[in-house]
């Protein structure tokens, strides 16, 4: 079994447990995802104690910058916008990656705001482009278990 999480504080308002379970149970994956409410004070100790024995991690706030010193790597976007919302711990390695601008591109686009940097003309869309392109295919369209989790959230 894999063990997952989401951290932040606080945390109680979260959907992501019954989400992600929903998520591994449709896509047959052996795994747990669990809240974990982390005062900023505590984030030191629970990061030794509980989150490097963690197989991953998703993180909200408070702690989107002030993991960063705790991790062995960050990926190019993390390290651009000096901000992590996604852990994984593999090997002994906890590498920080953000989806977070990703996520913000799509909803300026289906706010029907065209994304573009004044300072960079169209790049961000190319960047997003790019991005998209280097996922695998079962990571370009997370929502595509959305029905799943509607008719799931009705039962």
């Amino acid at each position: 079994t894999k063990h997952y999480a989401v951290i932040g504080h606080p945390i109680g308002h979260t959907m992501s447990p019954f989400i992600h379970k929903r998520l591994f149970a449709l896509a047959g994956v052996d795994a747990d995802y669990t809240a974990l409410d982390i005062a900023p004070d505590r984030l030191e100790a629970e990061y030794r104690d509980t989150l490097k024995k963690l197989d991953g991690y998703n993180i909200t706030i408070p702690h989107k910058q002030a993991i960063i010193p705790y991790l062995d790597a960050l990926d190019e976007k993390a390290q651009m916008y000096g901000s992590v919302n996604t852990v994984r711990n593999r090997d002994g390695q906890a590498t920080g990656f953000t989806t977070d601008p990703d996520g913000f591109i799509k909803a300026i686009e289906a706010a029907g705001i065209p994304p573009q940097d004044s300072r960079r003309g169209g790049q961000l869309r190319s960047d997003r482009s790019d991005h998209r392109k280097r996922r695998r295919p079962d990571q370009r369209d997370p929502r595509r278990h959305v029905p799943e989790l509607r008719r799931a959230a009705d039962t």
